[in-house]
Parts: C-alpha cells; structure tokens; sequence
C-alpha cells in the first residue's frame, strides 16, 4: 500500500507505507491524521508518478501545454490569421509576438 498526498487534484508526493528509514514505525506515528486525510490510499502497484492529477478516482497525466508540443505553430497560424488577438497569444505561449524574430528578407 502507498500513499498519494494531493493538492488540489495534483500528485506532490508518493509515501510507501513501510518505509525501510523509518523500520517498523506505522505511517499514523509518522505523519499526522490531517496530512494523511490529504492523501488516497492506492496498492504499491498502481501506476502513478509527481506531476499526475487525480480526477474521477484514476490517476491520468495532465495535459501538455500548447508551447510542449509540436503543434505550437498552430498558434503562430492563428495569429497570423488575425483568429486569436496578440494578448490572447501571449497567455497560451507566454510569449509577446512582438518579441519574436521576423525573418530576414534576403
């Protein structure tokens, strides 16, 4: 059995309920009821890493940024369309197209 300490849907620590620095000590004495009440309780076998959210009882990867993927210059596609403003640019890549470089002309 494991341990899951959420935030706010988000997984920010697993903790093995036998911990081999802490031999023979149950996890109740190691941490205290309100911490563990912030956590799910899952088999050693179940796949879940940091960073993983938890929605609806299952543990799924959260999902990639636009700026992570190579679709990214479908952003750039949609400014250049005048479909998403320059504001609207800057909130999903966080960057100012202004910042950006033209291309040179020769």
């Amino acid at each position: 059995m494991k341990y899951v300490y959420l935030i706010e849907g988000k997984v920010h620590e697993i903790i093995p309920e036998d911990d081999p620095v802490f031999p023979g000590i149950p996890i109740t004495e190691r941490y205290s009821q309100r911490f563990l009440a912030d956590c799910v309780t899952v088999e050693d076998d179940t796949p879940v890493h940091e960073g993983m959210l938890y929605q609806d009882d299952v543990f799924v990867e959260p999902p990639q940024s636009v700026g992570d993927t190579q679709e990214s210059g479908i952003v750039e596609e949609l400014l250049a369309a005048g479909k998403i403003t320059a504001e609207e640019y800057k909130q999903i890549t966080g960057q100012d197209p202004k910042e950006k470089a033209a291309p040179c002309g020769r």
